[in-house]
């Protein structure tokens, strides 16, 4: 699955010291989920993988 995000308007809160790589085992099932960031090409508004504009995410099993 892919997700990708476009952000318009005035300027927001933003994430620092991001993750590349971040990845879940389920304690309950042993099921691995891995979120992987990558950067896009384009106009990013001087943000990154490290650096960007997404200041968190809320994973639930």
């Amino acid at each position: 699955m892919c997700l990708c995000l476009l952000s318009q308007g005035p300027d927001s809160h933003y994430g620092t010291k991001g993750m590349r790589k971040v990845t879940h085992e389920s304690s309950s099932s042993g099921t691995k989920t891995c979120f992987t960031f990558c950067y896009a090409a384009g106009n990013n508004n001087g943000t990154s993988v490290e650096d960007g504009q997404i200041p968190e995410v809320i994973f639930y099993t």
